[in-house]
């Protein structure tokens, strides 16, 4: 996807920090730096970005926190995370927090380069992101659903409480038979895709 000086947020104090900036400068990326969360925040308040760059583990506050800030003044911002304290735990909080994508350190300029071209691709327009994201969340519920024998087990399987799965089968358009087993996908849907 060709990137025509698109606005990156680098959050981070480490000495990588600067090596990842000049390649997204020379990658036609924009790149304005903090070093810590406080001047994250007041960058974010003063102008919008394209693209965010954030240490989870920023001096000041949590890069949980920016992540969060920066989600809930645009939807369509792509934020890839770095971390050196990486783990399936801290990777799944990034990723609730609203993160696309989290690189665990040491990580190359060039890998960072290619995370924010690979997320650009992903979610190349807003819409198509989050249509994909509720697309792949009613393929993953049918899927459950057809590997449960109850509602109740498989809202334990996605950690959710029955009513909450039982207002997503409503909204997807799931069919669900009283006693039988089987519980249609929603139109559109098939459980080979």
């Amino acid at each position: 996807m060709a990137n025509s000086m698109r606005s990156v947020l680098i959050a981070d104090l480490t000495s990588a920090a600067g090596r990842i900036a000049q390649a997204l400068g020379e990658a036609r990326y924009r790149v304005i730096s903090a070093p810590d969360f406080d001047n994250a925040v007041a960058v974010a308040n003063q102008r919008s970005f394209d693209f965010a760059v954030i240490e989870l583990n920023l001096s000041g506050g949590s890069g949980f926190d920016l992540i969060r800030l920066l989600r809930s003044r645009s939807k369509r911002i792509r934020i890839v995370v770095t971390t050196a304290y990486a783990s399936i735990a801290s990777a799944q909080a990034a990723l609730r927090a609203g993160a696309d994508d989290l690189l665990s350190k040491p990580v190359s300029a060039r890998q960072v380069v290619q995370a924010l071209d690979a997320v650009a691709d992903v979610c190349g327009s807003p819409t198509s992101c989050w249509m994909e994201l509720d697309r792949a969340r009613q393929v993953y519920i049918g899927e459950t659903l057809a590997d449960c024998t109850s509602i109740a087990e498989a809202a334990r399987t996605l950690g959710l409480d029955r009513r909450s799965l039982k207002r997503m089968l409503t909204r997807y358009g799931f069919a669900r038979k009283r006693l039988g087993r089987e519980l249609p996908s929603p139109t559109g849907v098939s459980k080979g895709e």
